[in-house]
């Protein structure tokens, strides 16, 4: 009766083989993008954990915050130390404007947490210092 010409057939099976190639072609793009973005993902997930380690960890704070104030322009004019629950708190008398600016610049440049500075000059060439961080 009737017959299926075999060029219907042909064009059929290269129409459906273009299909696929296309179908595959975007696949492979939409992978791409989802393993670039996976990747940009998993590196902003790296550096939330360092700043969480480097901000979120009390220890490391206080080691920090004494690795600066033991230095010798700074040691001799600590006058009080107290480490109560999360704060610890500094005083120092007697500071001259460069040091308190260089005190401030080092604690500043760190990744610590200031609850309170308060400055109070306590004649022209002294300053008495009083900082409280978050641990």
């Amino acid at each position: 009766m009737n017959k299926i010409n075999p060029l219907y057939l042909f064009l059929f099976f290269a129409f459906v083989a273009l299909f696929m190639a296309y179908q595959s072609s975007q696949t492979e793009l939409k992978t791409a993008y989802a393993a670039q973005k996976n990747s940009q993902l998993e590196r902003t997930g790296k550096q939330i954990m360092s700043l969480k380690d480097q901000w979120n960890n009390p220890q490391k704070a206080q080691k920090r915050i004494d690795s600066i104030i033991s230095q010798r322009a700074f040691a001799k004019k600590i006058t009080k130390k107290e480490h109560k629950k999360g704060k610890y708190r500094i005083e120092f008398k007697g500071l001259g404007a460069a040091q308190l600016d260089n005190l401030t610049t080092k604690l500043l440049n760190e990744s610590l947490i200031i609850n309170s500075l308060k400055i109070v000059r306590n004649n022209k060439k002294e300053l008495i210092v009083v900082m409280e961080f978050a641990l």
